[in-house]
């Protein structure tokens, strides 16, 4: 009866206490694989969270930037003052060039 054999066949006993030493294996492993699971599902809710105010951070920023460039696009001040620039000076010059004209016109 060494090792639980008797005349070259393996007995009840020897496979019970294979099964309970596999079923004990089996639970050991399920519960690593519990805990493997929440620590990613730890992991992951975290990174959950740090990308969620990482888009609200971005979307203040977007908000921020689309003001801006409304701004930028809808500011024409600077087209008003150089066109009012263009029309001062051209009306000086035509203003000049007729005053021009009348005094040597007279001579």
């Amino acid at each position: 009866m060494a090792n639980g054999t008797k005349d070259g066949y393996v007995t009840i006993g020897t496979f019970e206490n294979k099964l309970w030493k596999i079923k004990g294996d089996m639970d050991v492993a399920k519960d690593e694989l519990k805990n493997d699971c929440k620590e990613r599902k730890e992991s992951t809710e975290k990174k959950i969270v740090l990308l969620q105010a990482n888009d609200q951070s971005l979307s203040q920023a977007l908000g921020t930037l689309r003001i801006d460039l409304a701004k930028v696009v809808s500011d024409v001040d600077w087209l008003k003052r150089f066109f009012w620039i263009v029309v001062s000076t051209s009306i000086g010059a035509m203003v000049a060039s007729i005053i021009t004209m009348v005094l040597t016109y007279k001579q």
